[in-house]
């Protein structure tokens, strides 16, 4: 069978042009016999390793026998997971046909279903690496993780958004892990500021990289957010023996007007665009509590110390919705996540006016009028918007060596930074 004749027979011919590709590739490797990633033992041990409880064991078992016996949907479940696991390059799910009319209400555990799917290879790249068991199971439960955003936007039901289906990519071929609370990725650095550390005191500060173009506020806007029509400043950067010279940004996540110049024999650089770092995500659910912060980042920095000697990151970094420094103007003083906020080193990134919305309202498209108001997270973003403020997100940093820090507020008790002079 075609896609196009699969399709057709599901009742979503609209998604053939997301569907189609690769599908003679799959459709060359599909077994005649029953699909392994739906036999009812081995997906009751990757539940279990992806963290997800017996009680949703029966609408798995339930929705995998369904598959297995209609053959389009079969041959449409092989193509997913084979493209999700094996094809030779990412391609997005996001429209990918929701199955309602096929499974109705159970259109998700379609996707979840290719999730799971996903976990032996987790552990093959696992135990090539070397990587404990625990850290293993950490990682498998992104998936449970992927099920709790599902759930928030589709009234409870039991599923997996498929917008997050092929970010599971990344963790069958990179160094990506979850330690704790948080996960992280060993990579480049992708840029953003230049960061550098006095050499007697070890204060920080960042610079913005030549070309970011920022309005009169210290933040970037993206040229596709629309808003207000004011004039950017673009910022230089220059290095060299005599001086380095930049616009600093503080760790409130905004540039200062004008341009300061270090010298070299004072300040150190420590981190710049290439310079190998661990990338943070966060997963859905379990707050963001300090200790539990804390202790994610302890353990991500002795893990990779342990397992990639060779390899030094020098930063945790992040961009995200997360480290929007508006959410201190509205969030109350003892939120964990204007705590955490309060811990790094905020800086602006480019920005439009719904980047992040989705993982806050869980929203296919983001409507104020029909957003939910269930959290207190919720009610004050959209409050906050409603008031006619723009929608950012940020980005930040923590050194390394900084992490022991963690609770002391490190880059905002050194600020105003001692040594910096105008160009």
């Amino acid at each position: 069978m075609h896609a196009v004749e699969v399709l057709r027979a599901l009742g979503e011919t609209g998604a053939l042009e997301a569907v189609e590709p690769f599908w003679s590739e799959s459709m060359a490797a599909l077994p005649p016999g029953p699909l392994a990633d739906l036999g009812p033992v081995e997906l009751g041990r990757r539940r279990q390793l992806a963290g997800m409880g017996a009680a949703v064991g029966g609408v798995v078992q339930r929705v995998a026998a369904r598959i297995a016996d209609d053959p389009p949907l079969r041959r449409l479940f092989w193509h997913c997971a084979w493209r999700l696991n094996e094809a030779p390059e990412a391609l997005s799910f996001d429209h990918w046909p929701s199955l309602r009319g096929a499974l109705g209400d159970d259109g998700g555990v379609f996707y979840l279903l290719a999730g799971l799917a996903w976990v032996p290879r987790v552990e093959a790249h696992h135990r090539h690496l070397g990587v404990p068991l625990t850290v293993t199971r950490a990682t498998c439960a992104q998936v449970h993780s992927f099920s709790l955003n599902y759930a928030a936007g589709h009234d409870g039901c039991l599923g997996l958004p498929r917008r997050q289906l092929s970010w599971l990519r990344h963790y069958t071929r990179e160094r990506y892990f979850r330690l704790g609370r948080l996960e992280f990725w060993l990579r480049p650095y992708p840029g953003g500021v230049h960061v550098y550390r006095h050499r007697a005191t070890g204060h920080v500060v960042a610079l913005a990289e030549a070309g970011a173009r920022f309005d009169s506020q210290g933040y970037l806007p993206r040229p596709d957010a629309g808003g207000a029509d004011e004039p950017l400043q673009e910022a230089e950067f220059a290095a060299d023996d005599d001086a380095v010279r930049g616009r600093p940004i503080t760790p409130w996540g905004r540039a200062e007007p004008g341009t300061v110049c270090l010298p070299p024999a004072q300040w150190e650089r420590v981190l710049t665009r290439g310079d190998l770092c661990l990338q943070v995500h966060i997963p859905a659910g379990g707050g963001l509590s300090p200790e539990a912060c804390r202790g994610s980042l302890q353990q991500a920095v002795a893990f990779f110390a342990r397992h990639f000697p060779t390899e030094p990151a020098r930063a945790i970094v992040c961009g995200s919705w997360i480290y929007n420094p508006d959410l201190e103007r509205f969030l109350p003083g003892d939120a964990h996540l204007v705590a955490h906020l309060r811990e790094v080193y905020l800086y602006p990134i480019p920005s439009g006016g719904s980047d992040g919305l989705w993982f806050i309202f869980l929203q296919d498209a983001f409507e104020m009028a029909t957003a939910p108001r269930r959290t207190r997270l919720q009610r004050a973003v959209l409050d906050f918007l409603a008031a006619g403020n723009p929608w950012r997100c940020g980005g930040m940093f923590m050194l390394i060596d900084e992490v022991p820090a963690y609770g002391t507020q490190p880059y905002r008790r050194q600020w105003p930074v001692v040594g910096l002079a105008g160009a």
